[in-house]
Parts: structure tokens; sequence; C-alpha cells
């Protein structure tokens, strides 16, 4: 049998070194067979007569004239017992027993020495120390020498059996801790199904359970192929078809789905990293045979040339079928994992509205600890009148699933929020309760939705089983809007959900966020809602560096326990000289800007007819923004800037496009209406966009 392989790294107990059995050797009569008696002896007329006698055993009886003749037949024969001649001439019986009782393979065969001359018999005592078990004298009287001979010929079967069994037992135990092994590997990949971190994980694992020197897998991707090969502690990481094309060529048995025996790796050219340089002498290689395709092979590779015993193949095969397993489950993960996540950038906003007097930024994250990604999502939806809709969700499960149930609730929710008849937050969530009760018949989600009046003066939102939304005021105390809430989506048939009415200050921020961010396995809720308000004591006032030291706290020393969604908005404070509004150039933020530009001239102190003239002129050049500036198809933004000083009032309102002529015979006229309504007005062309300045002044001065 070979010797173990050596490995540069340290062996642990728990992964000693593999010792392959060797196969069983041919020479142990099994149940029923005929064994073999050896008959020595240089009489011919007494061996006929030991054969004819022993005959009723039923046995192979082989006779040999001479010592060095029954020497002969032991070098390629197992015996039951050996009826040995003590007088013979060169060799004679006592020498002949010696050599027999020298050898390991033949020192355990019995021997009975014959003997016709009474002299003999002090001899035969002297000659137990040789191997001699017994002696009969001659004349034979059969019935004895069958009796002795069959006794050996029992105990020979016996013997047999056990060292089988025990040869058996200890291929099995060998088997059964190298494939027990082997299944850990497959038992933690099916845990830990990050493919970039599995792959070297299997390869290591595998150069320790068989302590080879080195371990590979070539994995087939859908393009090309990749190798992991670990040696000792380094990680050797290839990937492309030119590079990988002669190592395809060595193991392409193996990957097609059959063993494959390399016993001289010196003789092969152009082979990646250390299986070419020279340090690896020899590799054995299995297939990872997918339930539809291959995936590749598993490889053990050893500084020897021949360095792998026969048993090691075999093993290696069982042990790639258990990595196939593994590898085939993080392959579908993968896949699976993709297709959520394109869900995922379809559903989740690509960006979020710009509401006049409001700031806000979200965050989704998947879990840190789950091998799936989840149904968490959020929502902002720009309402009529300038209001805001905002919508915070849980769908139960993960997967595909979760995600195409997250669509459908998303869906549905924007048409109840936007149909002709405006709903209050509690009829929209009974319309998506009665529509999920009625479809689906089981709980599917929580959610929370939430409408924020223009500039966001005040709120009310409605909670199917939500964690409570959390507002924090501009010193950073925080507390949590907790009403009763409503149960989740789907729970029951029927229910009354309310509006909680809520008020936000100026310079306060509101959360909205699902239960990944404050749940903890063995933890109670309220420990989790302790640590979101400690968290936001201490975060940053831009809203982007609040959410992500708001994550960072929730899975500091844990990591997410569950995909997490994550909402803040922001009330702002009124301005005081200058008013600056980024909008979508959507028709929709027209009014929306005409709304804020008309608080902000009040705040100024201008009077009603001036501030008629100057919101008309500011609505017509938002219009021109919107209807010329930008292709139909096209997503893009204008800024209006409005700057008080004691004498007048200068508004900008500017964008990035180029503008097109007007599209209907009555357009154009936007602009003379500007000069009508306003004492000066400048429009201002460049390769970056249009700017329309306006100026309009007001003899009272500033108001202090």
């Amino acid at each position: 049998m070979a010797a173990p392989l050596k490995s540069d790294r340290p062996v642990g107990a728990a992964q000693q070194p593999l010792a392959f059995p060797e196969p069983l050797a041919r020479t142990h009569a099994t149940a029923g067979e005929p064994v073999s008696i050896l008959i020595v002896d240089d009489d011919e007329k007494t061996l006929r007569a030991l054969a004819h006698l022993l005959g009723p055993l039923g046995q192979n009886v082989v006779s040999a004239r001479s010592g060095e003749e029954a020497l002969r037949w032991l070098l390629r024969e197992e015996f039951a017992v050996i009826l040995l001649d003590m007088r013979m001439p060169g060799l004679d019986g006592l020498q002949t027993a010696r050599y027999i009782n020298a050898r390991a393979r033949t020192r355990h065969i019995p021997i009975i020495f014959m003997t016709a001359h009474g002299s003999d018999v002090q001899r035969v005592f002297g000659a137990y120390a040789a191997g001699a078990v017994d002696y009969v004298a001659k004349p034979f009287e059969p019935d004895v020498l069958r009796s002795k001979v069959a006794v050996f010929v029992e105990l020979h079967r016996a013997r047999a059996e056990h060292v089988v069994q025990a040869r058996a037992r200890a291929e099995a135990e060998g088997i059964a801790s190298t494939v027990s092994k082997l299944q850990s590997i497959s038992d933690a990949a099916l845990a830990h199904l990050d493919l970039e971190e599995l792959v070297p994980q299997i390869v290591r694992s595998a150069a320790d359970v068989f302590a080879s020197d080195a371990a590979g897998l070539l994995l087939r991707g859908d393009e090309d192929y990749e190798l992991t090969l670990v040696i000792g502690d380094e990680v050797e990481r290839t990937r492309g078809e030119e590079e990988l094309a002669p190592l395809q060529q060595v193991l392409a048995r193996a990957i097609a789905g059959l063993t494959v025996n390399v016993p001289d790796l010196h003789a092969l050219a152009d082979l990646p990293g250390a299986l070419g340089d020279g340090r690896l002498g020899s590799l054995i290689a299995a297939p990872l045979t997918g339930t539809r395709k291959p995936l590749g092979a598993l490889f053990l590779a050893s500084r020897d040339p021949h360095g792998f015993a026969e048993g090691a193949l075999v093993l290696l095969n069982l042990g790639a079928e258990r990595v196939a397993i593994a590898l085939e489950h993080a392959l579908s993960y993968e896949r699976e994992k993709g297709l959520v996540e394109v869900l995922q950038d379809h559903l989740l906003p690509d960006r979020l509205p710009l509401v006049p007097g409001l700031a806000m930024a979200a965050r989704y994250r998947p879990s840190e600890r789950l091998a799936q990604v989840g149904g968490d999502w959020y929502d902002a939806i720009a309402l009529p009148g300038g209001r805001l809709g905002l919508v915070i969700g849980d769908v139960v499960g993960h997967g595909v699933g979760a995600a195409t149930l997250m669509a459908e609730l998303r869906a549905a929710l924007r048409a109840y929020a936007l149909g002709a008849e405006p709903r209050s937050p509690a009829d929209t969530v009974a319309a998506l309760n009665t529509l999920v009760t009625t479809t689906h018949g089981r709980m599917v989600a929580t959610l929370l939705y939430m409408i924020v009046e223009a500039e966001g003066t005040s709120l009310r939102f409605a909670s199917a089983g939500h964690p409570p939304p959390l507002v924090v005021d501009e010193r950073g105390d925080a507390h949590f809007l907790s009403p009763r809430v409503g149960p989740p989506l789907g729970a029951t048939e029927a229910h009354e959900y309310r509006d909680f009415p809520a008020e936000l200050a100026p310079s306060s921020t509101l959360l909205l966020y699902t239960d990944g961010l404050i749940e903890r396995r063995g933890e109670v809720i309220d420990a989790g809602l302790r640590r979101l308000r400690g968290a936001v004591a201490s975060a940053p006032t831009d809203l982007d560096e609040l959410c992500e030291h708001v994550l960072a706290a929730a899975a500091d020393g844990y990591g997410l326990a569950d995909d997490t969604a994550l909402v803040a908005l922001r009330r702002l404070p009124r301005p005081t000289t200058v008013l600056d509004l980024t909008l979508p150039a959507e028709p929709h933020a027209v009014s929306a800007a005409r709304r804020r530009l008309r608080a902000w001239l009040a705040d100024m102190g201008f009077d009603a007819e001036q501030s008629i003239d100057i919101t008309l002129a500011a609505n017509e050049a938002c219009t021109n923004a919107v209807e010329h500036a930008y292709a139909p198809s096209v997503s893009a933004n204008f800024r209006l800037i409005a700057e008080c000083s004691p004498t007048a009032v200068v508004v900008r309102v500017s964008d990035q496009g180029d503008w097109r002529p007007p599209r209907a015979k009555h357009g154009g006229r936007g602009l003379r209406v500007i000069r009508e309504l306003m004492d000066e007005m400048q429009v201002h062309h460049a390769p970056a966009g249009t700017t329309v300045e306006m100026t309009k002044g007001w003899g009272q001065g500033a108001r202090s």
C-alpha cells in the first residue's frame, strides 16, 4: 500500500492522513469452497495413500516430494494444514518447518509431522518451536488422521472468514470515515452558498481530508472554465479558455463522467500554475456531475509520480458526488439570487421623487446571514396636490416567489393610491387586504402606507402589522409613532384599518423600516427598537450618511438577520432669502414649484398682487423647461432659484436640455407673458442648457 501523501499544512486530529485499503487478496476460501491441504513426503506410495485417505474430506490435496517443492507451493497458494514427513533427503522436515515458520505469510499454517521411527518422537517435541502443532506415526489410523486434518480445515475456514470480515470492516470504516468528512464539506456548503467562497472551501477541505499535497476544482461556467487550486497555503485562481485548455484536455474524461489517473504530470506541457511548474508529479480526478449537465472535475495531486493507491480514486469519486450536490445547489441559488436582484432593481424606485420642502433617502440591503434574497421593499409616490405617498413592506418568505408577490402588491397599491378617487391610507390598505385575501387566502406581508401633505406640514398613515415609524427632531430626540396597528395583509378577511395623524416639525426626520433592521434571533423586539433609537441619536445630519449609520449599527457584531428596507424623510426648514428647488421635468412638478414659490413669497412679505405676477411668470418658465428642453422619453430635472434683496426678487429657471420649437400653433407665448409680468427678463442659452432670469422690483424693502 502506498504511503500516505504529505501535506505542507499541519494535520489535526480530525484530519488524519487517509489510508486507502488495498484490495483483499484472493487467498482465503469462501464458505463452501474446498481448501488446500499440502502433503510432503519423499515416498510416492505414501503420497498416494495419504491422498486417498484424505479424499472423503472433499478438499484439494496437493502433493510435494521434497521440502524444496513444498516451499515453492507455499509461494503461490494458501494451505489450511501441512502434513510434513520428518525424514527426507536434502531439506528434511525440521528444516522445512523452520523455513515455513520464518515467513510471515506462512507461519500461521499448522504443521502435522509424520514419522515412522520411534526415535523421531523425541525430535518431534523439539520441532514444535519450528511451527509444528501435532504429529502422527506411520502406519496411519485413517479416522484419527482425518479427524486431525478436519479440525485444522475448519479452523482455517473460521480464520479466513474472520480475516475477511476484519479487512472488510476496516475498509468500510475507512470509506465511511472519508465519505463522512466529505459529506461535512457539502453540509457546510449547503449553509454557505456564496460560490466565490464555497469553491476554495471545498478544495481546502478535500486536500485536508485526503492529506494530499494539492487539490483543485475545475468548474465549468456558461462561457469558460475556472480553476481553483490549493497547494499548501497557496490558493491559485485561473480563468480563461486559452490558459485552461491544456488542463481541460487532461481532465476531459473526468468532465465527461469518468475517473482519471495521471501517474506522471511531468510528461505534460503547458499546465497552469503549480500543476505545470514541476512541484507536483501525479494526479487523480473524479467527475462533478450535475442533474442536467457536467459541472467540472475535482482532483487531487501528489508530489510523487504514482503517488495514489488504487482505492483513492474510488473514494474521491464518492466524495465528488457529494461535492457536486453542494455546487449545484450553490449555482441554483446564484441563478435565483440574480433573478430576484433583477426583479428588485426593476421594482424598487430607481430614484425618489423631488418634493418641495422635503428631502429623502432610501436603502435596501439583503441579509448578511440568510442564504436567500427576501421580499422587503419600499416605494415613494408623487400624489396630486403636492402630496407624497410612502410605502414600506415586508413580504413573507424569500426568493423568486417573494419578489413576485412584492411586485403584485406594489402595482396594486400604486393603482389604489393614484386612482380617480382619492383614498385615505386606511382605505388603501383595506382595499389591498381585500385583494390579498381573495387572491391568496393567507397572510402574505406586513405593510405601512403614509400620505405626507404638501411641504411635510402633516402626515397620516395606516399600518398592517408593520413596525412603528420613528421621528427624530433636530436635537436628536426620537420617539416612535405607536398606534394600535391592524393585522398583516391576508391575516383576516374583514378588518377596518384606521388612519393615524401626526405632525412633522421643520428639520425633523421620519424613518420607515422593515423588521430586519431591529430583529435578532433570541432577542425581544423591544431591544431592537431601543438599539434603533440609540443609533439615530448619534447619527450624521446628512440623510444618506444617516441611513448608512443606522444600517451599520443594526449589523454591528451580528450582521443583518434578514433583508432590510429603510426610508428616511426630512421636512426642510423654510428658507429665508433664497429658495432653491430641483424638480423632475414633469407636468405635476410645475404646480409643486408654483405652490412652493407662492409660500416663500408670502414669507418674504410680498403682497398678493406682486406674488401673483411673480408666480405666473415662474410658472411659464417652468412649463417651457418641461415642454421644450427635453424629449418626451428623457428623465431629467429643472431648477428654480429665487433670491430676495431689499429692492427686488430675482427668479431663475434652468434646465440642461436643448430647447425645441413649440409643439402647437398656440405655443411660444410664454416668454411674452413673462416680459409683461416682470420688470426684466433675460434668456441665456448655452451648450449645458438654458436659463430664464426674471427680476421684479418692490419698493417696500426687505422684511426684517
